[in-house]
């Protein structure tokens, strides 16, 4: 009688987690693999903070504008056994994680060949083939973006434009110009370029990955667009529209550095629909995340 009872128990489980998937595949599955005409690919790893932060992304980021973009995180290969069976869960779930199992998962890889292996990897022969869009971005986990705002604003005008680059050009960094790394977007054949430009040309292993883009190009004699001014570095203390870091502000589109958590989900909030919500950014102090 007691085995019946512990299959009886092991089954109902096992028949609930089947439903709880099933849900989270209705819910995220359609919105996740709608066709649409832009990929934003943020990179990602295997760290406990990782995990919370993709959760968060998908819930102020992901859901909200599942009709505007095709979402995925980037992860290298996992490091054990125990990341791989977590991996594998969340993305049973979600269904939006892409796993590159030819390179490590560390500091090293991400900010050197993570984002240029991935545009690899959605070649027309490449694995993620079936992630091909008109547009590409790749970004960093601690990047918000407005999305219908930032689609509006500076992918829409390059609809019909061929080898387009989308970034803030790094002009004092190099020699060379460059997007920086914590967003940037490609046209699909712009994509295509670099990534056969990345397996054909040898750079020096410790180049970063957003100068490797600007060097790739000027190593072809290609050179990035003039500098946009849409992405900055979060500093709830500077009040100065045209500072490297300032304060969320009117016409914001891409806060970076949100380190922290709250950070992330303190900015996020002063957002809505179309924008900035200027009301949030009077009565919200970007300190405290308290009302004044």
């Amino acid at each position: 009688m007691m085995e019946h009872r512990r299959s009886g128990i092991a089954i109902a489980i096992i028949s609930s987690l089947a439903l709880i998937l099933l849900a989270a595949e209705c819910r995220f599955g359609k919105s996740q693999n709608q066709e649409t005409d832009w990929l934003i690919a943020t990179m990602s790893h295997y760290t406990p903070a990782a995990t919370r932060r993709r959760l968060i992304i998908r819930e102020t980021m992901h859901k909200p504008f599942a009709a505007e973009a095709t979402f995925r995180f980037i992860l290298g290969r996992p490091n054990t056994e125990a990341e791989s069976n977590r991996i594998m869960i969340e993305n049973n779930t979600y269904g939006d994680i892409v796993l590159l199992n030819w390179i490590d998962e560390s500091p090293t890889t991400a900010n050197r060949i993570k984002p240029l292996e991935f545009l690899t990897s959605i070649l027309p022969t490449g694995s993620n083939a079936h992630l091909r869009r008109k547009f590409i971005s790749k970004t960093d986990d601690d990047s918000y973006i407005h999305i219908p705002l930032y689609k509006s604003t500076f992918i829409h005008p390059y609809m019909n434009t061929s080898r387009v680059v989308i970034g803030r050009n790094c002009t004092g960094c190099q020699t060379w110009l460059y997007p920086a790394g914590q967003l940037y977007t490609l046209s699909l054949d712009m994509s295509d370029h670099l990534a056969n430009l990345h397996k054909t040309i040898q750079l020096v292993p410790t180049q970063e990955e957003d100068s490797r883009i600007g060097l790739l190009l000027a190593k072809n004699n290609e050179f990035p667009p003039e500098n946009y001014t849409f992405a900055f570095d979060w500093n709830p203390n500077v009040q100065h529209t045209w500072a490297k870091n300032h304060k969320v502000m009117e016409g914001a589109v891409n806060p970076h550095k949100l380190k922290k958590d709250f950070d992330f989900l303190l900015v996020a909030s002063l957002f809505g629909a179309n924008g900035v919500m200027s009301e949030r950014l009077n009565e919200v102090d970007q300190n405290t995340g308290r009302r004044r």
